[in-house]
């Protein structure tokens, strides 16, 4: 099932990863960005914010002032949802809800305006980036308890446990910076400077690297994510420019696939020479969020301006579909469908 948080019409829309046809899309509150799939398959968390959307082209001293009262991490509980049907079809008693209401099970508080959202491995914390108020927010992910804030730079924005838990990367795309964050601790134990306007932060399974896009410098820097230090940065060059965005990784770690936003394009990296292999072009309007099958053969880009997702074969690199789903869709996520 491939999942859509649609920012401009406050719903995630559910897509059968087989057919790549909509089933059903949900309301869940104000503004959805950031998803998690728990690491038991069981929850869906996203980052609802009340601050009203700004981004290219907007004055946002115009802008009403923010409702915190919106802002949240909805809880989707997946199981009730129906998405262990045969066909993975969600239930009508789900998809029928009162106007008005949402389809969330709970919503755990958050902070002001939360961007992403990040679980660790075993599930039992969450963390998330407070982009108006400059902070990580440390919290039960079963109750919403608060265990402790953490000053980051100016508007964090991607966030990321390593793979074993014990640190959290975010960047701040108004400071260029890469603050690492001890859990234990709760507080930042280092500092690096990267490329301009960075965003989102993937690591490899193992926790040794990580990759950061930098929006703005048209590159992804490569980090040591034992000793926290740079190793490369890997420019992507040609036309129009790159504006790299979101990052998939598949099951051999050799290809790193990139969106990059309003250049409408999906770059390919080689991991193992650290350099570009080809853009594959007229993607979608502005892809953000991008997600890969575990099987690797289909590639998703969530495209904001048009109200879509492309599909991309993996073999062929070519656009294969594109689905209709809400307004300005911004984050993707998978979650395999029980039985299905």
């Amino acid at each position: 099932m491939v999942l859509v948080s649609n920012e401009a019409s406050n719903d995630i829309s559910f897509i059968d990863g087989e057919s790549d046809v909509v089933l059903r899309s949900l309301p869940v509150g104000k503004r959805p960005r950031g998803l998690k799939v728990s690491p038991d398959g069981s929850k869906l968390y996203v980052a609802l914010s009340g601050t009203p959307r700004g981004g290219p082209n907007v004055d946002e001293s115009q802008l009403p002032p923010p409702d915190h009262a919106e802002d949240g991490i909805g809880v989707l509980d997946l199981l009730n949802l129906g998405l262990g049907a045969k066909g993975g079809i969600v239930t009508e008693t789900a998809a029928l809800q009162p106007r008005g209401s949402t389809a969330l099970q709970t919503k755990l508080p958050s902070g002001n305006d939360p961007e992403t959202i990040d679980s660790s491995p075993d599930g039992q914390l969450l963390a998330v980036a407070n982009e108006d108020s400059a902070q990580v927010r440390l919290m039960d992910a079963h109750s919403g308890a608060l265990l402790g804030t953490v000053p980051v730079g100016l508007e964090p924005e991607g966030l990321r446990f390593r793979p074993d838990g014990r640190v959290i990367y975010v960047t701040s795309e108004a400071s260029d910076r890469l603050d690492v964050i001890d859990v234990n601790e709760r507080r930042v134990i280092a500092t690096l400077p990267v490329g301009k306007r960075p965003r989102n932060i993937l690591f490899n399974p193992e926790g040794d690297r990580a990759y950061i896009t930098c929006e703005l410098a048209a590159r992804v820097d490569v980090v040591d994510a034992q000793a926290h230090r740079m190793i490369t940065s890997i420019e992507i060059d040609g036309t129009p420019k790159a504006m790299p965005m979101g990052m998939a990784l598949d099951a051999s770690e050799q290809r790193l696939y990139v969106s990059l936003g309003r250049a409408g394009e999906v770059a390919l990296i080689d991991t193992r020479s650290l350099r570009l292999l080809q853009r594959i072009p007229d993607v979608g309007a502005r892809p953000w969020g991008i997600a890969l099958t575990p099987s690797g053969d289909k590639l998703y880009t969530a495209n904001g301006p048009s109200g879509d997702v492309s599909v991309i074969d993996s073999r062929s690199l070519q656009v294969v579909r594109r689905i209709p789903v809400g307004k300005q869709p911004w984050g993707l996520s998978l979650v395999r469908v029980r039985g299905g």
